[in-house]
């Protein structure tokens, strides 16, 4: 499964499109809709929420948010429980980044890939 802990924002298209797909799959599984992938650990982290639709319901809400951003269609009719309030994933990610605390978007500093995403290098560090 491939559930990200970053923002949707710095996944390219193919990272966003798995994503959606593999949170519409554990949210089924958590719903009891498959008996597929019940042992996951990347289900650990919605179960132990107090709600784990909800919870998986914000997450899938907020990688509708960045698709409809980038103008593709997510058919959020597929959500079972959308979120009631901000995911607490995105909302702190979206001030700046956790980990690094003089981050924040007035300052330019933000979590993610650096300018050169996707450039390409050599194994010296150079650029290709």
């Amino acid at each position: 499964m491939r559930l990200w802990s970053v923002h949707p924002r710095y996944l390219d298209r193919q990272g966003l499109t798995a994503c959606w797909r593999e949170a519409l799959l554990a949210q089924a599984v958590l719903a009891g809709r498959t008996t597929g992938y019940r042992n996951h650990p990347q289900l650990e982290r919605f179960r132990a929420a107090d709600d784990p639709l909800r919870t998986v319901g914000a997450y899938l809400a907020a990688v509708a948010d960045e698709a409809s951003a980038r103008g593709y269609r997510f058919d959020r009719a597929r959500i079972d429980a959308p979120r009631a309030r901000p995911c607490p994933t995105t909302s702190s990610l979206s001030r700046g980044c956790p980990s690094r605390p003089d981050s924040s978007r007035t300052s330019g500093r933000t979590c993610g890939p650096s300018s050169t995403r996707g450039a390409r290098t050599s194994r010296h560090g150079g650029r290709t």
